[in-house]
């Protein structure tokens, strides 16, 4: 019983760490996103 409990901890642990490792990308990814957006509407603009 102990056991399965340390192996649930451990694997929400690594879970959330991927997770978060998963958000960062996306967050890196959004932003880029936006500026290739800003830039092309700032090219359509002039």
């Amino acid at each position: 019983m102990t056991k399965g409990k340390a192996r649930r901890l451990m694997t929400q642990d690594g879970s959330s760490v991927s997770f978060a490792a998963i958000v960062q990308k996306a967050d890196a990814l959004v932003l880029v996103d936006c500026y290739l957006g800003y830039l092309l509407s700032q090219a359509e603009v002039s």
